[in-house]
């Protein structure tokens, strides 16, 4: 044997070459970030679509209201749920639509405490020289109508 070569270590056969392992971190990170961005994306559409629900609501209590103070009983009779609708006009009332008054003899209305649960609604009403009142609200093809408290109350279990 050649004593060069007892020096020497014994070679081992060339290993395959491995590619590199995929870095799984950035991954996690990016897959993190993205699922972060569409929960915020929803619940800023959520919180949006509610404000939206909530300020058609005010102003459907306020024409209501409005409408009211002028006596203008079609578009009163509009405005409400289709079962209360469907009533007040069997009842047969007196029409009032002569005498619509005119937009000077509207009182303030203040609106609040507006709770939206899908398609039902309610909302307090408050206005000068009258008792705090709830009214109930209805989504009727995309419309907020109003809806008698003693036959259609939503929250009530």
């Amino acid at each position: 044997m050649d004593p060069q070569m007892e020096h020497q270590a014994p070679t081992s056969p060339p290993q395959p070459h491995r590619p590199p392992r995929p870095r799984r971190k950035p991954l996690l990170i990016t897959a993190m970030i993205t699922v972060l961005a569409a929960s915020a994306a929803i619940a800023y559409g959520a919180i949006a679509w509610t404000h939206q629900d909530e300020a058609q609501i005010r102003k459907t209590v306020e024409k209501f209201a409005h409408t009211a103070d002028r006596e203008d009983r079609s578009t009163m009779i509009s405005m409400l749920c289709e079962e209360e609708a469907e009533a007040v006009i069997a009842d047969g009332e007196p029409s009032s639509d002569n005498r619509v008054l005119d937009p000077d003899h509207e009182r303030p209305i203040k609106v609040s405490n507006i709770r939206v649960t899908g398609d039902v609604a309610q909302a307090r009403v408050t206005r000068p020289a009258q008792h705090p009142a709830t009214l109930y609200l209805r989504k009727e093809a995309g419309t907020w109508k109003l809806c008698d408290p003693e036959r259609y109350t939503p929250y009530k279990k």
